[in-house]
């Protein structure tokens, strides 16, 4: 799901399957807030976030 430009909006569903935020769900029950989304979520600096309920990846 690249861009022209090689950047991309999504993580890599390879490395990260299972997280909300990866380009395609295979498994759309399957749907996880990971560690990692959270973290680039705070990163921002518009999200306060709570690592207790992130969950494991598939």
């Amino acid at each position: 799901d690249a861009g022209s430009d090689g950047l991309s909006s999504h993580w890599e569903a390879r490395v990260l399957q299972g997280s909300i935020m990866a380009a395609l769900l295979v498994e759309p029950s399957l749907i996880r807030i990971d560690p990692i989304t959270l973290a680039a979520l705070q990163d921002t600096g518009w999200y306060s976030v709570n690592f207790s309920r992130a969950h494991s990846l598939v």
